[in-house]
């Protein structure tokens, strides 16, 4: 019986860490596809700082492991959440009783009137 025929030893195949075991998910894929979204939620959250606006993000890992006629079966999900960007907003107010207006219905119209230009003589400054 070699070193690591035991089943308690490992082997050099063996996935002995977490980064590993993840870097070992779908061929990589899970590994590669977790750090491209961590990059994008790492770049939203710079354009908020920029912004200066607060925001919080946040990456769940979901590691299944699945006995099966003796293998166990590795699978692997993940979430991220981003922070919303704040809307911005807008003031109306009631007309009718029932529908939103710009125009605030207690404010008077002002007695507005056109007014023709007319050119002003030139005027020659002297010291």
């Amino acid at each position: 019986m070699s070193m690591n025929d035991d089943g308690l030893t490992p082997g050099p195949d063996a996935f002995q860490s977490f980064n590993m075991l993840i870097a070992g998910i779908e061929e990589g894929q899970f590994n590669t596809d977790i750090s491209n979204e961590l990059q994008d939620l790492v770049r939203d959250l710079n354009e908020r700082i920029g912004l200066g606006i607060k925001g919080a993000g946040t990456v769940t890992v979901t590691i299944n492991l699945l006995a099966n006629k003796g293998v166990i079966e590795v699978t692997g999900d993940f979430k991220v959440k981003a922070p919303k960007m704040p809307r911005g907003r807008s003031i109306f107010h009631i007309a009718g009783g029932r529908f939103l207006s710009r125009r605030d219905p207690r404010q008077p119209d002002l007695p507005l009137r056109a007014v023709e230009q007319t050119q002003a003589p030139m005027r020659t400054l002297t010291q």
